[in-house]
């Protein structure tokens, strides 16, 4: 998944290649935001748009073959029956082209939509093309009241749809062109829109309750009527707010979610929604009293989304400073749990300006090369890792932000025999290290000076 970025914020111009662990660095103010939260919306802009993108000949031959699918659908036989056809790869070309063509003539709406003001003339955002190979569909009716339909692209499985019961013939063909649109334009399996934890966390989280999820939701739609352009929040932070509604619904709150899991080892605990209050609250272990979350530490709070929201492996999760006010530990901890939901499936989009947290991250990258090559499980004794901990570096991707004059120049950093090496930290690294050699010579001369009177 390739992204070009030009003239957005302080960035000049960018080319990021998104993996299933991708890492923005760089000090305050350099545009990580503006590159995370740039990507976030071109990802949601093709989620709420798919269908447009649709040439309307694919629209034609799929009703030619509805005839067919209703005859499936109705087929009564107990013995296990299938039906395939094509997306064709001139309709996936067209679909690239009609996508192209949109994303030229809006970019700046877009982005507009995204960040709430207008500065945005010169901007562009565009996605690589993806080379086209035609979309099969198979239908399986394994049983009189099971269908499976699964999508495939180049022999590999994209999503697979169960219906129980009687199948929807025009929400089975919506659901065909969506996934379809979403995988190739995006290499992303799956529908679930991509989900937007800020920086801003905690202070949203606290006021959660006054804010009805699904208007805000209504308000972030692109290109929706001027009237009701009066909110001042990001269109990522509003985002996040009806998500975090959206996850305290009956249905969902009651589900279990393999995020959460992990989260529960590190903050010692669990959280849950006060249904009088409408506030969310901590459950510590073994303590039957909830606490209110602005009672609570830092370290609740800013790992409470994390912990609510639905993160399973198909969402796509951008994710500001997961490090901030955690303690050292507690972010090498932080960097463990979000390489096992990338193992998961789930892809993430990390900005962070933590030493730590990148060093953690090539420790467990450094490990799974040395455990590839040995193959042996040994290789964890002393290190309280399993392999789903660690991650190949195949799969991460990381990129500095550097300030060069008052733009933003977006390297790209190879992985090296230790790992990822980000030159704006290690700058500053440097420059603590000498600072702090000197004062030492500086107080070791004085100590020296009071000992010599002695």
């Amino acid at each position: 998944m390739k992204f070009t970025i030009d003239h957005v914020g302080k960035i000049e111009h960018a080319d990021i290649e998104l993996k299933p662990l991708t890492v923005f660095i760089g000090e305050n103010n350099t545009g990580k935001t503006y590159a995370a939260s740039s990507i976030w919306s071109v990802i949601s802009y093709i989620h709420e748009k798919a269908e447009d993108f649709v040439p309307k000949k694919l629209y034609e031959e799929l009703d030619k073959t509805s005839d067919e699918l209703d005859e499936f659908f109705r087929s009564k036989s107990e013995q296990k029956s299938s039906f395939s056809f094509r997306i064709k790869t001139e309709y996936l070309e067209e679909i690239m082209l009609n996508f192209n063509q949109a994303l030229k003539d809006s970019s700046q709406d877009i982005l507009r939509e995204c960040f709430k003001f207008d500065s945005f003339e010169k901007a562009k955002i565009a996605i690589g093309e993806t080379k086209p190979k035609p979309i099969e569909v198979k239908l399986d009716y394994p049983s009189l009241s099971k269908i499976e339909t699964t999508l495939y692209f180049d022999n590999e499985k994209i999503s697979t749809l169960v219906i129980f019961g009687t199948m929807n013939l025009s929400f089975f063909k919506d659901w065909i062109l969506k996934t379809a649109v979403i995988y190739f334009l995006l290499r992303e399996k799956g529908i679930i829109k991509p989900l937007y934890i800020p920086a801003a966390r905690t202070g949203l989280m606290y006021g959660i309750h006054d804010i009805i999820g699904n208007d805000f939701r209504q308000r972030n739609s692109f290109f929706r009527d001027e009237k009701e352009r009066e909110l001042n929040l990001t269109a990522p932070l509003v985002d996040f707010i009806a998500s975090i509604n959206d996850a305290s619904s009956p249905i969902r709150k009651k589900a279990k979610k393999d995020n959460a899991n992990l989260v529960k080892s590190l903050i010692q605990g669990d959280f849950a929604l006060n249904d009088s209050t409408q506030q969310y609250e901590y459950q510590p272990e073994n303590n039957e009293t909830n606490i209110p979350l602005p009672a609570t530490s830092s370290l609740i709070t800013e790992l409470s989304p994390l912990s609510i929201l639905d993160v399973g492996s198909q969402s796509f999760v951008f994710f500001e400073e997961p490090e901030a006010h955690l303690h050292l530990s507690a972010q090498r901890e932080m960097a463990k749990i979000i390489v096992e939901l990338v193992n998961q499936g789930c892809h993430m989009l990390i900005t962070t300006h933590s030493d730590t947290f990148l060093q953690q991250l090539n420790n467990l990258m450094m490990l799974n090369k040395v455990y590839q090559s040995k193959q042996q499980e040994s290789i964890f004794e002393g290190f309280s890792l399993q392999e789903k901990q660690t991650i190949s570096h195949q799969d991460v991707a990381v990129y500095d932000f550097q300030c060069s004059g008052d733009k933003t120049v977006v390297k790209p950093i190879e992985f090296g025999d230790y790992g990822f090496v980000a030159e704006s930290l290690n700058k500053v690294l440097i420059s603590l290290s000498q600072e702090t050699n000197a004062i030492i010579d500086k107080v070791d001369e004085l100590n020296s000076g009071v000992n010599d009177e002695q």
